[in-house]
C-alpha cells in the first residue's frame, strides 16, 4: 500500500478546491468527512489497525463540531428573533413618557420631570440640580415613600429662570443620621426609534438623548 493518508487527504483536497468554485466555503461536511474516514480505512496500515476507541473519538469529534454550528445557526436565528420583537415593543413607545436612569438631563426651557426611591422613615428627601461647571442651580424638596415624582420648572435658588442647556440632577435623602444617595429616574418622550447593526433598539429622546431599551425602568401611563 503505497498511498498513505496523508495522500488522500491532499487528493481530496485538490479535488475540493477544483470543484469548489459554486460552493460557500472550504469547511469539511459530513460527506467529506466520510470519505476521509474510508480512505483512512482502505490505508491503514494491515499489523496496526486503528482501534474502536480511536474510531469513535473521530466520530464523537466530528459530532461535536456538527453540533456546535448548528447551536450557534440557532442562537444566531433566537437573537435575530429576540431583536425584531424588542423593534416591535419598542415602536409602541413612540410618544409615550418613560422613566431611565440618569444623572443628567437636557433642560429645554419647559421643565425637567423625574422620580426618585425614598425609603420610608427618611427625612429631607432632596433633589439638587447644578449646571455644567458643577454650581447649585436649584433644590427640590420631595415629599413620600417609594418611587414619588418630581418637577423642576426652570426656577434657579435666585428667583431667576435657569437658560436652556445640559444640567446634573442628583437625589439624597437623611436616613439614621446619614445622607444616603437615591438613584435619580428622569422621564423623557420617546420621538423615534433607531435600529442598525443588528442591535437592540434604541429609543431617541430629546431629554436625553438615545437611550437603550434594556435601560428603560418605568413606562408611564
Amino acid at each position: 500500500m503505497d498511498t498513505s493518508l496523508a495522500t488522500q487527504l491532499e487528493q481530496l483536497g485538490l479535488a475540493r478546491s477544483q470543484g469548489s468554485t459554486n460552493r460557500a466555503g472550504d469547511s469539511l461536511g459530513q460527506e467529506d468527512f466520510l470519505a476521509l474516514m474510508i480512505a483512512q480505512f482502505r490505508n491503514q496500515d494491515p499489523f496496526k489497525p486503528m482501534q474502536n476507541g480511536e474510531f469513535l473519538g473521530q466520530l464523537a469529534q466530528f459530532g461535536t463540531v456538527s453540533g456546535i454550528q448548528e447551536m450557534q445557526a440557532s442562537i444566531a436565528a433566537l437573537s435575530g428573533s429576540l431583536v425584531s420583537d424588542q423593534t416591535l415593543q419598542a415602536s409602541g413607545l413612540i410618544g409615550r413618557e418613560v422613566l431611565v436612569p440618569s444623572t443628567g438631563a437636557h433642560f429645554d426651557g419647559e421643565g425637567v420631570s423625574g422620580a426618585m426611591v425614598i425609603n420610608s422613615g427618611v427625612s429631607n428627601a432632596t433633589v439638587e440640580i447644578k449646571d455644567a461647571a458643577g454650581t447649585l442651580v436649584a433644590r427640590i424638596p420631595v415629599e413620600g415613600n417609594g418611587l414619588v415624582d418630581f418637577h423642576w420648572d426652570g426656577s434657579t435658588l435666585d428667583g431667576k429662570r435657569a437658560p436652556a442647556g445640559e444640567y446634573r440632577i442628583t437625589a439624597s435623602f437623611t436616613e439614621g443620621g446619614e445622607t444616603v444617595q437615591s438613584e435619580v429616574l428622569i422621564s423623557a418622550r420617546v420621538d423615534s426609534v433607531i435600529v442598525s447593526g443588528g442591535r437592540g433598539p434604541v429609543l431617541a429622546t430629546q431629554t436625553l438623548g438615545n437611550v437603550s431599551l434594556a435601560d428603560v425602568f418605568q413606562i408611564k401611563a
